[in-house]
């Protein structure tokens, strides 16, 4: 099933670019030239990323809105990683949920690099700050079509080809239950 909609997405890409490019073009030539443009235009992203990480060296994000959810930065690679460059992630989550735990709301800890260790020593790493939270860890379905998407980011940010065979994705909920007694 994933590997058909992988095929049905590129194909609605080369129509649609197709479509954009004879609208665009006026001639033969044109055509061709404009489409191959546009069809290969998402692999540009890995370049960018590159760009964005050199501006911007921050290994999380924080999405605010009911919730504080803390995930890899989308121009950081997921694949290939060196253990320094996990501990790096892994530093930036700590720091960030911390962060996030000093506004109240809900945290939300969502990455493909969570384990229940993982899991276990941010939960340490808190406690030692002096924060009281309670906590959980679960997991969420992985559909075939968001493993779908997330191959086709990987080879279009990163020049992989991956296939994601998780069916499940884990996910850490944090909430603060008192200041921290520092």
């Amino acid at each position: 099933m994933q590997q058909r909609l992988v095929a049905l997405y590129l194909l609605l890409w080369l129509t649609l670019s197709g479509s954009i490019s004879l609208f665009i073009s006026s001639g033969c030539n044109a055509f061709c030239f404009i489409w191959l443009l546009t069809a290969l235009s998402p692999f540009l992203l890995r370049p960018l990323d590159w760009l964005t990480r050199q501006l911007l060296r921050k290994p999380c994000i924080l999405s605010r809105r009911k919730r504080i959810t803390v995930h890899l930065s989308p121009w950081q690679p997921t694949v290939g990683l060196t253990p320094e460059r996990v501990s790096w992630f892994w530093s930036g989550v700590f720091e960030s949920a911390e962060a996030a735990l000093a506004g109240g709301k809900t945290v939300v800890v969502a990455s493909h690099l969570l384990t229940p260790a993982r899991a276990a020593r941010l939960r340490t790493y808190l406690k030692v700050r002096g924060w009281s939270y309670r906590s959980r860890l679960t997991s969420v379905p992985f559909r075939d079509s968001a493993r779908a998407l997330m191959q086709l980011e990987i080879l279009f940010r990163q020049w992989h080809w991956r296939c994601p065979s998780r069916t499940r994705w884990p996910v850490m909920l944090l909430k603060k239950t008192s200041e921290p007694e520092k």
